[in-house]
């Protein structure tokens, strides 16, 4: 009779032990996952529809729907929505913070980041805006100094040369007031 009331209290202790295991073993899990996470990814974890408010470095906040994400960027919908619909790109190196409703910032926890699937989570901020250039579009780039309107004219591994024109009219020859060149280091939004 002694000896069962041993080894029932011996399974008991290893059953308590193997249980305590499985818990921190679940716990260290979950703060390798969530040590692993990135601002990006996080961003991603967005419930759909909903808008990032950003705060730029420079101070500014901005009110961002994500559309798309690369290795380094983000590019979204400017909200409130203007027409026609404004789009921005911003470095994830320009953002200081994420101001968050406590809802979003529990579901973006909770959520598991999504596998970088596409070809543009893996493309750097360069691809895009050497795509803006060949399009002839009239952007908007803002850095901590200030803003310039104009049309990309080349982007090189790391800066920018932009044709400084007024907003309204098309990158000409004569309309072009300066071309200024732009660390991509600095630039914090551009705007499209």
């Amino acid at each position: 009779m002694r000896w069962e009331s041993l080894f029932d209290d011996l399974e008991a202790q290893l059953e308590h032990e193997r249980t305590a295991g499985e818990g921190a073993f679940s716990v260290d899990t979950e703060r390798h996952r969530l040590a692993e996470l990135s601002l990006a990814d996080r961003l991603r974890a967005l419930p759909p529809g909903t808008a990032a408010r950003i705060r730029l470095l420079d101070g500014r906040t901005v009110h961002v729907l994500p559309q798309a994400f690369g290795s380094n960027w983000l590019s979204g919908e400017l909200r409130p929505a203007a027409r026609p619909a404004r789009t921005v790109v911003i470095p994830i190196g320009a953002i200081a913070g994420v101001l968050l409703d406590p809802y979003d910032e529990t579901h973006m926890i909770a959520a598991p980041p999504e596998a970088p699937s596409s070809l543009s989570r893996k493309l750097g901020i360069g691809v895009v805006l050497r795509d803006l250039c060949r399009r002839r579009a009239t952007v908007q780039v803002s850095t901590a100094a200030g803003e310039s309107t104009g049309t990309i004219d080349r982007v090189t591994g790391d800066h920018l040369d932009l044709a400084v024109h007024e907003p309204d009219s098309p990158r000409r020859s004569t309309a072009v007031r300066s071309i200024e060149m732009i660390p991509l280091a600095a630039v914090l939004l551009v705007t499209c």
